[in-house]
């Protein structure tokens, strides 16, 4: 996390051309929208990797909730999950499952 705006963009151009699966950014999505656009033809390579603002939205508001928002986002991804409710998955397994047999 930095403050500044022109360390964040030079941050995100020297890890354009990297393999970092997943790139947070705190701060609202206008933030990370005009990151990219600065980027220019970089923004390419990068822009389906960079998540901002980060994390999944569980109404974090304290730095512990906003740390595990993050952590939880960053594993649902990486495991390719939408990060919803086990319930919600088991009911609609159990559709899937009526409509297959």
């Amino acid at each position: 996390m930095t403050h500044n705006f022109e360390y964040a963009e030079r941050y995100l151009k020297a890890i354009a051309n990297g393999q970092i699966p997943l790139i947070g950014l705190l701060g609202p999505a206008q933030r990370k929208d005009r990151l990219l656009q600065n980027l220019g033809s970089e923004a390419v390579q990068i822009a389906a990797r960079v998540f901002g603002p980060v994390g999944l939205d569980i109404g974090a508001e304290t730095t512990e909730e906003i740390a595990l928002a993050i952590m939880a986002g960053i594993h649902a991804e990486l495991s390719g999950r939408r990060g919803q409710q086990l319930s919600v998955k088991s009911s609609s397994d159990l559709y899937e499952l009526e409509l297959t047999h």
